[in-house]
């Protein structure tokens, strides 16, 4: 299949995309378009129950976002014990767990000691709290393969990973191909 440019005018997306952000920026969000920093985006419509983006800075920076939306609670376990595979680290020590699931922080707690069993770097991050509790983020680093980058995961299975791209042979990064086939499989597997 051939991956062709959108046909469209320039000129109208872009002062379109300006007066949008203008507009939410006004009612208190945040915007922020890859346009605006040299920044190519791609998504992934095949992603089956998930929202799969991925954002390619001219700095060869790499980010892939997956966001399920299956209408139920996400595992979160499940999640965590596929996410090792991005980094490079074998998820070997992280099994689905069917217990009942702990409170949010006890949650996070117990994700991030399954991620470090796994040999990784982990911190928990909270970012805000509700009535449920706080909404914490895990980021995670493999120190034995700092080329793969880093993962963020989040309560309602988002998955962000962030690697640089290796730009010629003597240059720190993963491989592009290496890139694809570890999102790939990721995307198959339903991460």
């Amino acid at each position: 299949m051939s991956i062709l440019p959108a046909s469209k005018s320039p000129d109208t997306g872009a002062t379109a995309a300006l007066k949008l952000a203008d507009a939410l920026t006004a009612g208190g969000l945040d915007i922020w378009n890859p346009a605006w920093v040299g920044t190519d985006y791609l998504k992934i419509t095949n992603a089956p129950g998930a929202l799969s983006e991925l954002t390619i800075s001219d700095a060869g920076l790499v980010t892939w976002e997956f966001r399920p939306f299956h209408g139920s609670p996400v595992d979160t376990r499940e999640i965590a014990r596929r996410a090792p595979a991005l980094l490079g680290a074998s998820p070997a020590e992280i099994s689905s767990d069917p217990t009942p699931r702990p409170s949010r922080v006890a949650l996070k707690d117990d994700i991030a000691q399954r991620l470090r069993a796994c040999g990784l770097d982990v911190s928990v991050h909270a970012l805000n709290v509700d009535a449920s509790g706080p909404y914490c983020e895990i980021t995670a680093t493999n120190p034995a393969m700092p080329t793969r980058g880093r993962i963020q995961l989040a309560e309602d299975g988002m998955i962000r990973w962030e690697c640089r791209v290796q730009e010629n042979d003597r240059a720190q990064g993963a491989k592009l191909a290496d890139i694809a086939l570890t999102i790939s499989a990721a995307v198959a597997a339903g991460i």
